[in-house]
């Protein structure tokens, strides 16, 4: 049955951009609000926002009242936990005065900043700018939302090198000389923009840029660009240079010319790739260009339920490559498939296998008044009810551009817009003086050809549980609701929102229901709206109390440096010291965290009692600030003022670069310039000082080709010198990631030497990595065909604060790929680590065990993200994926973690540990998945009496999912899911039952052997939605959905990065969750060209993936692995 054709209601629908629904109050008395008013009174704690801004520290909101301002700038960075937020506390806070940089507002290599609400008007240069990063070291976490950037000389809002960040609902207008917002730059990768308006702009609406000149690969990816609308500008709406693996849906563009989407190389590495572009409008005028044209093109597009119209002589797409999938469009019937050399009609498209459900149209048959800006669909249009609901394994946005739910009829309709639908989801107008012509809304006229009577009566809603009452005191930090709703035609939906932060679209309609809504603290205002077609709507409010802590906590906790002195000021004698101290909280102390003047922050150890290791000292004075918070975000500070010198003289660091090429001379080139590179490593760092940056040339690098190699070892070779500090590292890496590749291993340090301070990155090794003795070095992005080891056999502890990020090991003849040996605070985030058994030869490594990745005594050490896959063994001696030993004297193993690790397809174990030394062995496994191991999944053997395993997915072929052994006295065991094993579901080993070791075992999904809250059924089969139907997630609804120990899911969630880019161990951030995206996974297609040279196993498979839509990558190949095609937003 077709939709109802009912006589559209003219609606005015006002909204105001920089009001925020349900905004949470904020307080000038609260210690983390900082308070801005140009107005003498109450609310002027600061009169400038630059002077609150200076002042502002993580978890701080810098609060602006109405008034007129000059503009800000801001380095300073909050964390993903505690952001630094600068907000217009009204709708009149406008900058209309320049910063130093002729800007308004100024993100200098700032991350986790969110701006909200402002008028920046008539700026210099950019209206709101971010600069300063890299593209391999951007900036993260920026939030842009609420503001009205206009009439800048340069583009209103610029964005240099700013992934994972969110840039939505503003509006961007009136650029005199260039775009309304520019994404700049390789390194914005991942970073959302939404719902943001950009129009009468002198170039593009939004113009996207890899840039491959500043560094980085030259390319942007993840991008999600929704439910903008974009008209009027001078050039492209949509304009992309270097963009590929992106989203692009629910959009509005027309009259901007030439064309509405345009995607090409010019200044990126590579043109558009796997583009996924669905459910837009785009309407070119008549003398404009395409609707979608792609240059330089990679392929593997994805194109359906587009609504592309062409007012004038050209067509609806272009492309120059014919790797793409097309179809359910609308369309105007001129197409090329060689870049707009021939042009061909829609027979002879659908000749070649494209667009095979399309259908020919016009504007005028379509939209309601193009005149007017509405492009809502007429009654009759032929995009009602043509779309579809997937292509290609994408699947149609499940709303439009106003929120709408879709469907709406029989199935998806064509355009960003569903149709029938009006009332209070229009998009919000133009400020004043709106622009012309004016902006499209979500209003209609009047349809012909219906009889239908106009339907004005609103639905009833009632709330019936947890109360029938108003009000509710709720004793939990989430409520379910449940009602009833009735119309005199049909309620179509029944929605909830609360007041105080998040919405939603309840289950079922007449009798409806909402299930876990997070309640904040204080008073949630929980709306429930009930629908039907005409857009009639009525709601029923429920008040809920919440109050963890009541009365209100608002005393702040006490905090005091006792060492290295109880004094204010300290001289120190090392460049890193060591603090301790007390603190305390009428409730109790959250967390204690620490800040360097000079560089630097993290989290103490311990709240009440508090210890921080080895922060970094600079040369000068080092203002060390700690701080302490409870839960209710009360805060108090302690300083202690620290000087030290070096001895050197302080003077400004200078970085000098250096080149180095297979093809370069050592006595004829400078090695300053890429057109005068040197040839050997000897030259490069023997003429290196402390913090010089060295650039390899593609090529392959070998003693054999004259370069030699990166270590002590080999003729020409050598070893670069150590930086300074964090602040000064010295860095080697390749002009382009994948093309250098040195014939040999990495080795760092020696036994009478530590190096310190020194990076690596974009390198291909193919032999092994050592960092011997060595301190705050970082790999990162590099791949290494050998086994790759931390550690000494000479030192204790010689190795610390190492990170290995982004890395990717395989080796034949080994048995052992990855070690960290008596090394301490080491983090391992990233990393892909793969055994290819053994050769002709017998394998090295006699009398090893034969294991993926080690801890081998070695404390506090942190493996994020680390994935060991489709390992043969090595010899004999099978042991496991993820081990853990302590045989041999010396440091003792103890504090490590497996943060979001998988084992998957193992020849004998998953996880086996196994320390022999019983001093303080507590080992943390949280998020972790063993599957398909011919062996066990998880095994904990032996002296380990502490131990927290944590939301575990395990299949054990031949023995148990889980298996614990008696000693592990005091550890907890919970949220696991233990299915199809070759034995014991969980298991102690012995005669002791898991549920005596174990002070709680909560929620474990168990095959058998289960006792207390547990489940019996197969996970990947337990519902109409299984639990189970990836390996890396619980899905949303299913029996294991936060049914677990502290609401928890049940079971691994393998989904987003663990710590900030390049934290180290102890930095903020390092070990916690990110907002960051793991997949699709980083690398992975240097990792499938350098891997599966030779071998077509797992991901290395030849064949196409799931539904044959594309070849086999690591990320298809993992979350595939059960049967299930990848859903959507994960990956093309």
């Amino acid at each position: 049955m077709g939709k109802l054709c009912l006589k559209f209601l003219s609606v005015l629908f006002l909204f105001g951009i920089n009001n925020i629904s349900g905004a949470e109050t904020l307080s000038c008395s609260s210690s983390t609000v900082l308070c801005v008013d140009d107005a003498v009174g109450a609310t002027q704690e600061y009169s400038t926002i630059q002077a609150a801004v200076d002042v502002a520290q993580p978890g701080d909101t810098v609060l602006v009242y109405d008034g007129n301002y000059r503009g800000f700038s801001i380095s300073a960075s909050g964390t993903s936990v505690y952001r630094i937020t600068i907000k217009a506390q009204g709708t009149s806070a406008v900058i209309d005065s320049a910063n130093d940089n002729g800007e308004g507002i100024t993100l200098s290599n700032a991350s986790y900043i969110t701006i909200d609400g402002f008028t920046i008007t008539g700026m210099p240069r950019y209206g709101v700018a971010a600069h300063n990063a890299s593209p391999t070291n951007p900036m993260h976490g920026i939030t842009l939302r609420n503001n009205i950037v206009q009439n800048s000389n340069s583009s209103n809002i610029y964005l240099s090198e700013v992934a994972d960040s969110l840039i939505e609902k503003n509006i961007a207008s009136g650029s005199i000389a260039s775009h309304g917002i520019y994404l700049a730059n390789a390194g914005s990768d991942r970073t959302i923009l939404r719902g943001n308006r950009c129009f009468n702009n002198a170039k593009a609406g939004i113009h996207f840029n890899g840039d491959a000149s500043v560094g980085g690969d030259g390319y942007q990816t993840g991008l999600t660009v929704a439910k903008n609308i974009i008209y009027n500008n001078k050039n492209n709406g949509l304009d992309m240079d270097g963009v590929g693996r992106s989203t692009i849906k629910n959009n509005l563009v027309y009259n901007n010319t030439p064309h509405a989407l345009r995607s090409y190389q010019i200044d990126a590495a590579q043109g558009p790739k796997n583009l996924r572009i669905f459910n837009n409008t785009f309407v070119v005028p008549n003398g404009g260009g395409w609707a979608i044209k792609l240059t330089a093109d990679q392929g593997g597009h994805t194109i359906f339920n587009n609504i592309l119209m062409n007012n004038g002589s050209n067509g609806s797409i272009v492309v120059s490559n014919s790797n793409f999938v097309s179809n359910s469009n609308v369309v105007t019937g001129k197409f090329s498939l060689d870049g707009e050399s021939t042009i061909i009609d829609l027979p002879q498209w659908q000749s070649q296998g494209y667009d095979s459900n399309s259908l020919i149209s016009t504007s005028a048959s379509l939209f309601m008044d193009m005149a007017a800006g509405n492009y809502d669909l007429k009654n009759g249009a032929v995009a009602i009810d043509h779309g579809t609901s997937v292509l290609n394994y994408v699947y149609a946005p499940s709303i439009d551009i106003r929120d709408v739910v879709r469907p709406q009829g029989t199935t998806y309709d064509i355009g960003a817009y569903e149709s029938l639908y009006i009332g209070s989801s229009a998009p919000p107008p133009e400020p004043t003086p709106a622009p012309s012509p004016p902006p499209p809304s979500s209003s209609g006229g009047s349809s012909t050809g219906s009889s239908t009577p106009t339907d004005t009566t609103p639905p009833s809603v009632s709330i019936t549980s947890p109360t029938s009452s108003t009000t509710y005191t709720a004793s939990s930090n989430t409520l379910s609701l449940a009602g009833t709703a009735a119309d005199d035609v049909a309620v179509t939906q029944v929605s909830w929102s609360n007041s105080l932060g998040g919405s939603g679209t309840a289950s079922g309609t007449t009798s409806w229901s909402v299930g876990s809504i997070a309640l904040q603290n204080g008073t949630n205002t929980i709306t429930v709206t009930a629908r039907d077609a005409a857009g009639n709507s009525s709601v029923d409010t429920l008040s809920v109390s919440y109050a963890p802590s009541a009365p209100a906590d608002t005393t702040p906790p006490t905090l005091t440096i006792t060492a290295p002195t109880s004094n204010t000021t300290y001289a120190a004698s090392s460049n890193t010291l060591n603090l301790a101290g007390t603190a305390a909280d009428n409730v109790g102390v959250t967390q204690v965290s620490w800040s360097n003047s000079l560089g630097g922050s993290g989290t103490a150890s311990g709240t009440t009692s508090w210890s921080v290791a080895s922060i970094a000292l600079q040369n000068g004075t080092n203002t060390i600030t700690l701080t302490a918070r409870d839960a209710a975000g009360n805060n108090s500070s302690d300083t202690l003022s620290v000087t030290y010198s070096s001895g050197a003289i302080s003077t400004p660091v200078t970085r000098t670069t250096f080149y180095l090429a297979p093809n370069g001379n050592d006595s004829a080139n400078t090695g300053k310039s890429l057109s005068s590179p040197w040839k050997t490593f000897s030259k490069a760092f023997t003429n290196m000082k402390a913090g010089d940056e060295l650039i390899l040339l593609d090529g392959a690098y070998s003693e054999s080709a004259g370069t030699g190699y990166i270590s002590y070892l080999g003729n020409a070779s050598a070893q670069p010198p150590s930086g300074t500090n964090i602040s000064n590292m010295t860095y080697v890496h390749a002009l382009n990631p994948g093309n250098v590749v040195i014939q040999g291993g990495l080795f760092i340090g020696r036994s009478t030497r530590k190096d310190s301070f020194i990076k690596i990155q974009g390198i291909t090794f193919e032999g092994g990595g050592d960092l011997y003795n060595t301190s705050y070095v970082t790999v990162k992005d590099c791949g290494f065909h050998g086994a790759f080891g931390i550690g000494t056999n000479d030192h204790d502890y010689g190795n610390d604060y190492d990170l290995i990020e982004d890395v990717w090991i395989w080796a034949q003849n080994e048995r052992i790929i990855a070690i960290n040996y008596r090394a301490s605070h080491n983090v391992w985030r990233r990393v892909l680590v793969r055994g290819d058994g053994c050769g002709t030869s017998a394998c090295s490594g006699s009398g090893n065990p034969n294991v993926g990745i080690t801890v081998y005594n070695s404390t506090d050490v942190s493996l994020q993200n680390v994935i060991v896959v489709d390992r043969i063994l090595g010899g004999g001696s099978p042991y496991a994926d993820f081990a853990v030993a302590q045989h041999d004297p010396g440091p003792i193993f103890g504090r490590a973690e497996w943060l979001g690790t998988l084992s998957l397809n193992s020849p004998d174990n998953g996880y086996y540990m196994e320390p022999d030394a019983a001093t303080d062995p507590s080992i943390k496994i949280s998020n972790a998945v063993a599957w398909d191991a011919a062996g066990g999944g998880f095994n904990i053997a032996r002296n380990a009496p502490s131990g927290l395993l944590e939301n575990l997915t395990a299949y054990g072929r031949g023995d148990d999912g889980v298996r614990v052994a008696p000693e592990l006295t005091s550890g907890i065991l919970r949220n696991v899911i233990s299915t199809n094993s070759g034995h014991y579901g969980i298991n102690s080993a012995y005669t002791l039952s898991y549920v005596d070791v174990y002070s709680a075992a909560y929620g474990a999904y168990n095959q058998t052997s289960c006792s207390v809250a547990c489940y019996t059924s197969n996970p990947r089969a337990d519902g109409a939605t299984p639990s189970l139907k990836y390996l890396t997630r619980i899905e949303a609804g299913s029996l294991l959905n936060g049914k677990g120990f502290g609401g928890a899911d049940i079971g691994a969630n393998i989904l987003y990065r663990y710590g900030a880019d390049g934290a180290r161990f102890g930095d903020a951030g390092y070990n916690t969750l990110s907002s960051t995206s793991l997949w699709p996974w980083p690398n992975e297609d240097r990792i499938k060209r350098e891997m599966c040279a030779g071998t077509t196993r797992g991901f290395c498979a030849t064949g196409q993936r799931l539904g044959n839509v594309g070849p086999v990558t690591l990320t298809t190949y993992i979350w595939e692995y059960l049967g299930s095609p990848i859903p959507l937003g994960i990956y093309p």
